[in-house]
């Protein structure tokens, strides 16, 4: 089973979401309706399932705006703030999320993030 699939079975099973409605493209917020509450309970279940721990304010993105605001005041690069901060996303998608302005994290964040955090388990 890949990664991709078993993320999607732990949102259905602790969200009680249809399967059909997940995809790596499906936005937390936006297309699955995830409240913070859903993000803590999300995060449990991970770090269960994965046997790592998972950081709350890196897996969602929480800190996003915040981050790029920083960067903006002090002058620094917004997308190099965020590669440093959240090496598992790709430059890719560091872009996207800057030009939309969106830190509505994408199931497949979540599923770049379990890879990065069991890679650096090992």
């Amino acid at each position: 089973m890949d990664l991709l699939t078993e993320i999607s079975a732990i949102l259905v099973e602790t969200l009680d979401l249809e399967e059909k409605e997940i995809t790596g493209e499906s936005r937390l917020r936006k297309d699955l309706d995830i409240e913070s509450i859903d993000m803590l309970e999300l995060a449990l279940s991970f770090s269960s399932r994965f046997g790592i721990e998972v950081e709350e304010d890196e897996i969602f993105l929480q800190k996003v705006p915040l981050l790029i605001a920083e960067a903006e005041q002090e002058g620094r690069e917004a997308a190099a703030v965020l590669a440093d901060r959240f090496p598992f996303l790709a430059g890719e998608r560091i872009r996207e999320i800057l030009s939309g302005g969106q830190a509505d994290p994408k199931v497949q964040d979540l599923v770049d993030y379990i890879a990065w955090r069991l890679s650096r388990a090992s």
